[in-house]
């Protein structure tokens, strides 16, 4: 609220009271804090957007970065021949392939995995099978927990 009243001084000439100068000064400093509120305000916002579109432009090409990414990996170890590659079986010591390695270290671990012959005990039918929602890992490393 402002106190200055455009009145016609006392005396009759241009000067002002020293009430008067205190008030002209209030309201010149309240009008250049409302300037100044409104000019940060909209640069708040302007500059609030502008980070918000950096941040927005960073994901988008972090995204797309690793989705290029996964796929030349993804190329790069579905194009990897592991038949023609041997290594020493640490079991035998013998000179062998990979794959069969690798297979036997799964077969080794894997004790949640049935055989054919404890598969066939069940006697479970396609649909009862089907009823348990069963991922292809899961039947794989837990199938002896989760189809009792």
């Amino acid at each position: 609220m402002t106190c200055y009243r455009p009145i016609i001084p006392q005396v009759y000439d241009d000067a002002y009271t020293y009430y008067e100068q205190l008030c002209a000064l209030q309201k010149t400093l309240k009008d250049t804090l409302e300037w100044v509120d409104e000019k940060i305000a909209g640069y708040e916002d302007t500059t609030d957007e502008k980070i918000k579109q950096a941040v927005d432009s960073c994901n988008s090409y972090s995204d797309k970065q690793n989705k290029l990414l996964y796929e030349q990996i993804e190329r790069e170890l579905t194009s990897i021949k592991l038949d023609g590659c041997f290594m020493t079986d640490p079991w035998t010591g013998q000179v062998v392939k990979i794959s069969d390695v690798v297979n036997k270290i799964i077969a080794t671990t894997n004790t949640g995995a049935f055989t054919a012959s404890e598969y066939d005990a069940l006697e479970l039918t396609a649909s009862a099978y089907d009823a348990k929602e069963l991922t292809a890992y899961q039947y794989d490393w837990l199938g002896k927990t989760l189809l009792p």
